[in-house]
């Protein structure tokens, strides 16, 4: 995998394609950006990062919905976690841009 300003633009085993259109769905909904001030060659696109917190309230609404943001934050902390222990194992590995 390699990373443009913290993003992965290839995961083993996904298409590149593949990540573009993952990408492209994330600049949809607002949570990414193409970065064209670090195009360098046109080629690449590099991507960055556009919401660095969602807040979801736990204690509002039914006991249903506390339960699903509950859940939610639990998940979304969790592969916060792995992403950030896998990025620390391949730190060494991945090449500066």
């Amino acid at each position: 995998m390699r990373l443009v300003h913290g993003l992965p633009i290839a995961v083993d085993g996904l298409p590149i394609a593949a990540c573009s259109y993952h990408l492209h769905t994330l600049a949809k909904y607002g949570f990414v950006a193409e970065d064209t001030a670090h195009s360098h060659d046109g080629r690449e696109r590099p991507w960055r990062v556009t919401v660095t917190l969602l807040n979801v309230p736990c204690g509002t609404g039914t006991p249903a919905v506390r339960d699903a943001a509950r859940l939610l934050t639990a998940s979304v902390q969790a592969s916060a976690d792995e992403l950030r222990e896998s990025y620390r194992d391949r730190s060494g590995s991945i090449p500066p841009s």
